[in-house]
């Protein structure tokens, strides 16, 4: 008890002591401690911003959606008139399908060209009749090796009792 009292007397305290304590660990373990906090620190800015980042997106969709949208140039002055996002989906899928594409389905001015949404319907029903056939031919095929297994086999026993 006698060393408590002194300490009392030379102004050192219980908190001044635990103060001291807790300087000394964090010093000893400065780079995983202020690693941790950096960690937990970004951690919670990163949240923050993801939250207010997807709540400024929906409201600009939102606002979009409700009032339309005025295009403009690359200057940012206002271009046309006012329309909505389906009339602009709408005019860039006319014009996507509409657009001249070559044999391999990529735009082209030259030589023989037909319209996208042509393109992508032959090819979807080349695509679809080549599985059909593949899956036909694969059964054929099996088929055939299973019968000619058989018809091998009989010729063989006919051989052989003969």
């Amino acid at each position: 008890m006698e060393a408590v009292e002194v300490l009392k007397a030379m102004g050192i305290t219980e908190d001044k002591i635990i103060e001291s304590c807790v300087d000394a660990v964090l010093c000893e373990n400065d780079s995983y401690v202020s690693r941790s906090v950096r960690e937990l620190v970004s951690a919670k800015i990163e949240k923050a911003f993801d939250g207010l980042i997807g709540e400024k997106i929906a409201e600009a969709v939102d606002e979009i959606l409700a009032n339309g949208y005025q295009p403009v140039d690359e200057w940012g002055s206002p271009k046309g008139e006012r329309t909505t996002l389906r009339e602009l989906v709408q005019k860039r899928a006319i014009v996507y399908l509409t657009e001249k594409v070559g044999t391999d389905g990529k735009a082209t001015t030259y030589g023989s060209s037909i319209p996208r949404g042509e393109y992508l319907a032959k090819k979807a029903a080349e695509d679809a009749m080549s599985y059909e056939v593949k899956q036909e031919l694969s059964k054929s095929v099996e088929a055939a090796k299973a019968e000619l297994k058989s018809k091998v086999a009989n010729h063989i026993m006919q051989m052989l009792l003969k």
